[in-house]
């Protein structure tokens, strides 16, 4: 197959284009805790998974893919949520004695 230089020329300036764009577009998340035992306080058993947060809000639970700017392991760690005086979800790990929250 014999392509002409300049379609060559435009294909490869498309990728590089579009790789640009996409390293723009930042990570998804603020923060991503990775590997946690989540206790998600509806009463159902622990399990393990990933918690991502944007803004002040939890926007996934479970296995999370993409990108975030911050990221925690929390392997062999329990992560649960906590609830504001507005009542409103926050993200949360709890610590009987700490606002730090991460306990083993």
């Amino acid at each position: 197959m014999n392509l002409s230089p300049r379609f060559r020329l435009l294909c490869c300036a498309l990728v590089s284009l579009s790789t640009i764009v996409l390293q723009a577009a930042g990570p998804e998340y603020d923060l991503i805790i990775r590997h946690g035992k989540i206790v998600d306080g509806s009463g159902n058993p622990w399990f393990y998974g990933d918690v991502a947060v944007k803004g002040d809000r939890i926007a996934a639970i479970g296995r999370v893919g993409g990108d975030a700017k911050r990221m925690i392991d929390a392997t062999g760690l329990v992560v649960s949520r906590r609830k504001s005086s507005a009542n409103r979800a926050l993200p949360g790990l709890s610590r009987a004695n700490s606002s730090r929250g991460l306990f083993r």
